[in-house]
C-alpha cells in the first residue's frame, strides 16, 4: 500500500490535509470518505490498507474543524464547508482515476454529510456506503429549537461544547477506546451551530423525495447508542431500494469491532458485486 498526503484548498483558502491511501498494483475503484465528528482520517489506516489488498484506492480528507485540517475545532457555521470537501475529493477522484467508478462512503455525521450531498448536488457515483449515519442520537432537538439556533448571532452559534460522545458505545475493543481518547488529534467539541447543522441535516435527509439512482448500503450496529439504528431504518424507509445490515450486537464503529473483518470483507463483497452488474 503506498499512502500519500497532501495539503489542498477546497473552501475559503482553508487547508485541508488530503490522504490517498493506494494498492501496489493498478486500482479496479476509487472510494471518497467521509470520517464522523470529532476524529480524523489517519484512524482508518487499517481498514483502507485492507481495502487496497482488493484493488481499490481511498481518498479522504480530514474535514474542516478536525484533525490536521484548519478550522477551530468543532466549530462552524453551515456545512457548506463539509460539502466543499466532498466535492473537492469526488473532482480528485475522477480526474485523477478517470474512467473508475467511485464511490462515496460516510460513517456516524460523516454518513449524515454524505446523505445529504447526494440529495443535494445529485453527484453521479456508483454507489453509496453508510455506515452509524447521524440521523436519529441521544442528543436530539425539537426543529424548533434547531431553527432558532440555525438563526441566532454568529457568536451564540460558535459557542462550543463537549459532543458527549458515550465512549462505551464506541466498539468492544478496549484497545480502540485507549487509543481514541490518547489520541491528540481527537477533540469533544461541538458548537451549538454545528450540532444544529447536523441535527437540521438528519430532518432534510428524511424529508425529501430524492432516491439515489445507484445501489446504496446502509448498516449500521444494533446496539449503537452514539446513533440509533432507528436513523438507518428511517432511511432504507425513503430509500427501499437501498440495502440495509444492522450487525448483531455491534457498536457505533462497526469497522472497529473485535470482528472488523467480517464487517470489511462484508463491504467489499458488495461493492465487488455491484460493479460486476
Amino acid at each position: 500500500m503506498h499512502i500519500n498526503e497532501s495539503i489542498q484548498i477546497f473552501y475559503d483558502d482553508q487547508r485541508s490535509y488530503v490522504v490517498q491511501w493506494e494498492p501496489t498494483f493498478e486500482p479496479i475503484g476509487v472510494i471518497v470518505f467521509i470520517h464522523g465528528l470529532g476524529e480524523h482520517i489517519r484512524r482508518y489506516d487499517d481498514q483502507f490498507q485492507f481495502f487496497t489488498t482488493q484493488g481499490y484506492t481511498i481518498l479522504a480528507a480530514d474535514l474542516p474543524a478536525h484533525g490536521r485540517s484548519e478550522g477551530e475545532r468543532g466549530v462552524w457555521l453551515s456545512l457548506e464547508p463539509h460539502y466543499k470537501v466532498i466535492e473537492g475529493l469526488l473532482s480528485l477522484a475522477r480526474n485523477k482515476y478517470a474512467g473508475l467508478p467511485v464511490l462515496l462512503y460516510g460513517h456516524s455525521m460523516g454518513a449524515n454529510l454524505a446523505a445529504g450531498y447526494v440529495n443535494t448536488f445529485l453527484p453521479k457515483l456508483n454507489g453509496l456506503i453508510l455506515t452509524g449515519i447521524a440521523i436519529k442520537t441521544p442528543n436530539d432537538l425539537p426543529k424548533a429549537l434547531i431553527r432558532f439556533v440555525l438563526a441566532a448571532p454568529r457568536w451564540i452559534k460558535n459557542i462550543a461544547i463537549s459532543n458527549r460522545l458515550n465512549l462505551k458505545s464506541l466498539s468492544h475493543d478496549a484497545d480502540i477506546i485507549k487509543r481514541y481518547t490518547s489520541d491528540p488529534l481527537v477533540h469533544d467539541r461541538i458548537s451549538l451551530g454545528a450540532g444544529a447543522s447536523i441535527l437540521s441535516n438528519a430532518f432534510k435527509i428524511l424529508k425529501t423525495e430524492v432516491k439515489p439512482d445507484y445501489p446504496v448500503l446502509l448498516m449500521h450496529g444494533a446496539d449503537d447508542t452514539i446513533t440509533f439504528p432507528e436513523g438507518s431504518r428511517l432511511l432504507k424507509q425513503k430509500w427501499p431500494d437501498a440495502e440495509l445490515k444492522v450487525w448483531p450486537d455491534l457498536l457505533h464503529e462497526i469497522h472497529n469491532e473485535p470482528n472488523k473483518a467480517e464487517v470489511w470483507s462484508y463491504t467489499m463483497q458488495w461493492i465487488d458485486q455491484l460493479l460486476k452488474k
